[in-house]
């Protein structure tokens, strides 16, 4: 391992390139200097950093960025708005940057500048500079880009999204310690899709002024000093949200909450010092499921119930039904009714001399003495 420095601009397979000759290799600390220095290959470094302005500017050929050490240090790096200390300038086809970036501490100090509608892929942990323009990641084009890794905003957002670009995240986003530091700032249309928590700090964790989608999967947290997603747009959740004190976790024209049983909004009111009260989603531990609340009542926001409830004359009297007990009681007169009525409609029993006719006039005979007396009942039978 050593610091390799370019002494001219050119290519970084060339060996001219580099004092002593020597191109950087595994491990090796490479300073841009005030070079451009064109990347015409994969490389794995340990950092890439520069002192006086210079550039890394990946070409096509160049189809993997590694660093194993510090990862890409922007430091001092200013690129006046028109670069980044690593240049992405047009329609790259996939590409893996594998390396934490640190935005710089100047006025545009970009880590990385997307100005073409890339494919790009960041493994690793993507940290805001200490000056508000200081984007560790600054994507001005289409394309997409997925980032596994930690994000986390200081005085600079570390990611800012400008067009309608598809941005997947798969790790934690948080906001930093000054308002403009958010975790990611995006102003474009686009989806962006966030498998990991988001946390306010004093800034939002995810910042947009553009309609576009947020989906998130995992706990979305508001600070005391800031939501934890505040968009124009509209958010989809599945997963847990924590308001503070002061602040809404989810700030969003529209909010969808997954029916999801880990999709639970909690929240503290003012005087409150320590709990939660919860909000829970349609379908979420807490609430009946529509078999469970009765038929054709409307139980939150486009749930129905399915269950039917039996009237009260239809149950047994005495027995448990719904608020009350059944109704439900038999004479021995109406029995006899009853049977009475089963015998007119069977020809059997309107036979003249047929056994069933006897029965049928016993009974029709003793009817009246039935109802006075139900003990009559086996003497007729």
């Amino acid at each position: 391992m050593a610091i390799r420095v370019a002494i001219t601009s050119g290519n970084w397979s060339a060996p001219s390139t580099w004092s002593g000759g020597i191109i950087p290799s595994l491990g090796d600390d490479v300073n841009a200097s005030s070079f451009t220095v064109s990347v015409n290959q994969p490389i794995n470094v340990g950092s890439l950093y520069s002192t006086g302005g210079g550039i890394f500017f990946p070409t096509f050929a160049c189809t993997s960025i590694t660093c194993t050490g510090d990862g890409i240090v922007v430091g001092t790096f200013s690129g006046g708005g028109a670069f980044g200390l690593i240049n992405f300038n047009g329609a790259y086809p996939l590409t893996y940057i594998n390396s934490k970036i640190i935005g710089g501490s100047a006025a545009n100090g970009f880590g990385v500048y997307v100005q073409g509608g890339s494919i790009l892929v960041f493994n690793g942990d993507i940290i805001g500079g200490t000056n508000a323009t200081a984007f560790a990641i600054n994507n001005v084009a289409g394309g997409s880009i997925t980032i596994n890794g930690s994000i986390q905003g200081i005085i600079a957002p570390a990611v800012r999204n400008t067009l309608a670009t598809t941005v997947n995240i798969t790790g934690s986003v948080s906001g930093g310690n000054a308002t403009t530091g958010y975790g990611v700032s995006n102003t474009g249309t686009g989806t962006t899709n966030i498998t990991g928590n988001v946390t306010g700090g004093v800034a939002n964790g995810f910042l947009s002024t553009g309609t576009g989608l947020v989906t998130c999967v995992g706990t979305v947290t508001a600070s005391d000093s800031a939501t934890a997603i505040n968009t124009a747009g509209s958010v989809r959740l599945s997963t847990p949200c924590i308001n503070s004190f002061n602040f809404d976790a989810v700030d969003c024209r529209n909010t969808l909450v997954y029916n999801s049983s880990a999709a639970v909004w909690s929240f503290r009111t003012e005087n409150e010092t320590s709990g939660y009260k919860k909000i829970y989603s349609s379908g979420a531990a807490g609430n009946p499921i529509e078999a469970n609340v009765r038929a054709g009542v409307t139980y939150g926001t486009g749930f129905t119930g399915t269950l039917e409830v039996p009237s009260q004359a239809d149950v047994l009297a005495g027995v448990p039904n719904d608020n009350s007990v059944g109704t439900y009681y038999k004479t021995a007169t109406d029995i006899v009714t009853e049977i009475l009525t089963e015998l007119l409609a069977n020809p059997e029993f309107s036979t003249a001399g047929s056994f069933g006719k006897l029965v049928k006039d016993q009974l029709d005979s003793k009817s009246s003495d039935i109802s006075k007396n139900t003990n009559l009942i086996s003497a007729v039978v």
